[in-house]
């Protein structure tokens, strides 16, 4: 086989290899971010069912709400900054395939052109027998 076939086959498989794990990356950071507006829709609902919700405790969990609106930001930035990413390696991908099948359509060209001249060959050692035949019998 040839030897860019062989390697655009192996680029091919590591970005798609990559491009599952980004993929997995992103679910994860998506996963979190909803945990994270989870808590914060309890700690409000918490606070909305509570009148007598004052002192030490009110403050709290207002540094939790705080404390889980800068985490819901970062974990924002990131899945912005993954997702990117992640198109990013999609367009390798799709590169390393079109490289790939162009590849492959070249070597079946090639093998299809060997057959074609063998196929040729093998008529022409056929014609070449009977004529030499025909002459040998007249």
């Amino acid at each position: 086989m040839n030897k860019r076939l062989v390697k655009a086959r192996r680029i091919l498989e590591a970005q798609t290899e990559i491009d599952r794990l980004a993929g997995w990356t992103l679910i994860e950071l998506q996963r979190q971010l909803e945990t994270i507006e989870e808590h914060r829709h309890r700690l409000i609902a918490f606070i909305e069912t509570e009148p007598a919700f004052y002192g030490l405790s009110a403050d709290a969990v207002m540094r939790r709400l705080e404390a889980l609106q800068k985490s819901d930001a970062a974990l924002r930035a990131e899945i912005r900054a993954q997702t990117e990413k992640r198109l990013a390696e999609r367009a390798r991908m799709r590169g390393a395939e079109a490289i790939a099948s162009a590849l492959e359509a070249d070597q079946r060209r090639q093998e299809e052109q060997i057959r074609l001249m063998e196929v040729i060959e093998a008529s022409v050692s056929e014609v070449a027998s009977a004529s030499s035949k025909l002459i040998g019998s007249s």
